[in-house]
């Protein structure tokens, strides 16, 4: 199966995924906890186990895909490297959280506008060639580390609810994806990292987007109450969400 067809399949299951995850937060989870509605367990549970099931079984589909990992740097990824980039910068300035050490909200701070700043270099290098510093292709990496730190010790205080699990998932498999998108786009990588690059985009991909939409899809019904130690708004997940989809489905150009 060809990537271009996975990614088309792999978009209309993070579009079952949002919804399904938009009905378990508005019909099965008590605004007070997070938890489900007791007498709607079954239903929270069911849809919730479909929600993290679903991107595993994409994930699995794709190691059959014809994929030599190579990294897309075309017009439309360029434009979505810089969606990435910008919406990184801004969180940098409008995320909060209750419960962050400050030293780990600076770091998350600091990585986060040398990651979004490269995001944004590398999206304008399909519109004109220049060289950038290989060694700035570890920002990703990096920022998501602080950004996995951080959400741990937010949740930290806070019971384990099944929101917590989507975004914990999201981010690990956003971090292992820019660590294998880094070495691919400098030339770096090995057989293993073209080997599930790939799977990895599509499985945090999907994700990304069933976290990110579903609270952003509550928010706009005015059920924001239901949200417990997120953003409501999560244009970084939806920007990243939308970039691991689609940068390794597009025809590869000269970077």
């Amino acid at each position: 199966m060809s990537k271009k067809t996975l990614t088309v399949i792999a978009s209309f299951v993070a579009a079952v995924c949002v919804l399904f995850r938009t009905i378990t937060l508005i019909y099965a989870t008590e605004a007070d906890t997070g938890f489900f509605v007791f007498r709607l367990m079954p239903l929270g549970v069911g849809l919730t186990a479909v929600c993290l099931i679903l991107p595993v079984v994409m994930l699995l589909f794709c190691l059959s895909a014809k994929s030599d990992g190579s990294v897309a740097l075309t017009k439309l990824t360029g434009i979505m490297s810089i969606a990435v980039g910008l919406s990184v910068i801004a969180y940098c300035f409008i995320g909060t959280y209750e419960y962050v050490i400050v030293w780990q909200r600076t770091l998350e701070m600091i990585s986060g506008l040398i990651c979004g700043v490269w995001f944004v270099l590398m999206g304008l290098k399909a519109f004109k060639k220049f060289n950038l510093p290989e060694i700035l292709s570890v920002a990703p990496t990096v920022h998501w580390v602080f950004k996995l730190i951080v959400a741990f010790s937010n949740f930290s205080s806070n019971a384990l609810v099944a929101e917590h699990v989507f975004t914990l998932s999201s981010i690990s498999l956003t971090c292992l994806f820019m660590l294998m998108y880094g070495k691919s786009i400098t030339g770096f990588a090995g057989v293993k990292t073209k080997k599930f690059i790939y799977p990895v985009a599509i499985c945090g991909g999907v994700l990304n987007l069933t976290s990110a939409l579903s609270r952003l899809a509550v928010t706009l019904m005015g059920k924001s109450e239901v949200i417990h130690g997120d953003s409501a708004i999560d244009l970084v997940g939806i920007a990243v969400g939308v970039f691991m989809l689609f940068v390794l489905s597009e025809k590869n150009n000269e970077m």
